[in-house]
């Protein structure tokens, strides 16, 4: 498996779990507010917030990324900048090649 094709299937659901996490839980946004940050559904946010997917454990190191992404995106910095560091985070720990 490529890595943009792990990443899209392993990575991402995590790195948007983690997301909304912190987006509603400790910044204080409504599920909706997050689905529009995001650019996903309602509902994908809420089986997020469930953990119905994307549950896998991260470091603290990728939690702090993801914790300062989310900052940057609610305020504005595009999304897909604030995805694409945080996912070459997880490429590269978890030793797939980073091509992008």
């Amino acid at each position: 498996m490529i890595a943009c094709e792990y990443a899209m299937w392993k990575v991402l659901p995590v790195i948007r779990r983690r997301l909304a996490v912190v987006m509603v839980k400790e910044l204080g946004l409504s599920q909706k507010q997050v689905s529009e940050k995001l650019h996903i559904s309602e509902a994908a946010i809420s089986n997020y917030l469930k953990g119905k997917r994307g549950n896998k454990k991260i470091d603290g190191k990728a939690l702090k990324k993801i914790r300062v992404s989310a900052k940057r995106i609610v305020s504005g910095t595009e999304i897909n900048k604030e995805i694409c560091t945080i996912c070459k985070y997880f490429l590269k720990t978890e030793n797939k090649k980073v091509y992008c």
